[in-house]
């Protein structure tokens, strides 16, 4: 993985950078690299796979839209921005790159949606005052406006 800002500019402010999405990694191993003190249950490759199409180099922006708004709007945003909602790979790949990110800011991943316990649900870096964790949250009201949506160009 590499980066174009160092930990310290990511940790104050996000604009973009790159990554590389690997494609020799299972699931498992790529939530291992990222060292999450807690990680959701349902979680899981079965729910959120890591698909050919997230691998490789990418592009990756953090968007702040400074406001409450639901996850259609945020997606929306993204693409009228000229890119795409992150996907499971894309997020973990990121927690895994810039692991300090999270403990400032929720980072949710609108590409990748699962049904869980009859809730559409996106993965999202969180930190619970403790540990980084790997959660899920539903996207059935608005998301706060502290919340940063991760956007990516694939290469």
């Amino acid at each position: 993985m590499t980066d174009q800002l160092t930990a310290a500019e990511l940790g104050a402010r996000v604009e973009q950078t790159s990554v590389t999405v690997p494609a020799d990694l299972t699931f498992e191993q790529r939530v291992t690299l990222g060292n999450y003190g807690w990680r959701h249950e349902e979680l899981t490759e079965a729910a959120f796979p890591v698909t050919a199409d997230q691998h490789g180099a990418q592009a990756q922006k953090l968007f702040h839209f400074n406001c409450s708004l639901s996850s259609d709007d945020a997606a929306l945003r993204i693409r009228e921005a000229g890119w795409e909602p992150a996907a499971i790979g894309d997020i973990l790949a990121f927690g895994e790159a810039f692991p300090q990110v999270q403990v400032r800011h929720p980072v949710v991943g609108l590409g990748s949606v699962a049904d869980i316990d009859g809730k559409a649900s996106a993965p999202t870096l969180w930190y619970d005052g403790d540990r980084r964790t790997l959660d899920l949250l539903w996207l059935d009201g608005d998301w706060h406006r502290n919340y940063r949506f991760l956007g990516v160009r694939r290469a």
